[in-house]
């Protein structure tokens, strides 16, 4: 699955590089490009980024397989550690579709998708993603995101119960842009900036699991 060719950004250009020798004998986070210049994503990077220092991670990888090219630069503009790839043949995201069995098409894939795959030395060693439907049921099954959303201030929690009650006429999870939610909570910029990565990235930001996995190589290294 990783031996393939990518573009990677580096100084400022594309260099075609082998993925495979690339995160050789490497601890890494593999993520996609999923609406990366909206404010709940570049808090959610900003997670990802922290855990190279936290957790060991040698590198975190954002991998793109449509044809944006400018989103290299806005990574590296806020995140300049975070390692940016274009896989221009979309082979990556064609093999996971396969391996985890996902009926979508690839272009709704590289539209919607966002997950996180620890990888260790070529070899996964875990995989998580954001639901691809019945989003509120994963969202309330989920009790450490819930703790999370409900200690926040009591107009927020109303905006998610004035979503929640609105669900049947309105899609909220299959918008483009995450920072919808500033229409609905009057002007709120700290909802958006705050707490909208603990929302639209329930299930990957702060994530326990991935973070005990990442700590399990760790130790098992010292």
């Amino acid at each position: 699955m990783f031996d393939i060719t990518v573009l990677l950004y580096k100084d400022n250009q594309l260099v075609n590089t082998n993925l495979l020798n690339y995160i050789r004998n490497k601890k890494v986070i593999i993520c996609p490009n999923i609406k990366i210049s909206q404010k709940p994503t570049l808090v959610y990077l900003g997670y990802l980024d922290s855990l190279i220092d936290s957790h060991g991670v040698d590198e975190i990888i954002i991998i793109d397989s449509s044809q944006d090219k400018f989103f290299h630069v806005i990574v590296n503009s806020y995140y300049p550690r975070i390692t940016t790839m274009t896989d221009e043949s979309q082979t990556l995201i064609k093999s996971l579709k396969e391996l985890k069995s996902k009926k979508e098409d690839v272009e709704d894939l590289i539209q919607s998708w966002v997950f996180q795959q620890a990888v260790y030395n070529c070899r996964e060693i875990g995989f998580w993603e954001q639901p691809s439907f019945n989003n509120w049921e994963h969202l309330l099954a989920n009790k450490q995101a819930m703790q999370k959303l409900m200690k926040f201030g009591s107009w927020q929690k109303k905006i998610i119960q004035k979503l929640y009650k609105s669900r049947a006429t309105t899609d909220i999870w299959n918008v483009d842009n995450y920072n919808v939610i500033l229409l609905c909570s009057g002007g709120g910029h700290h909802l958006v900036s705050e707490m909208g990565a603990d929302f639209w990235y329930f299930n990957l930001f702060h994530n326990k699991k991935l973070e005990s996995a990442l700590y399990q190589i760790s130790t098992f290294n010292t």
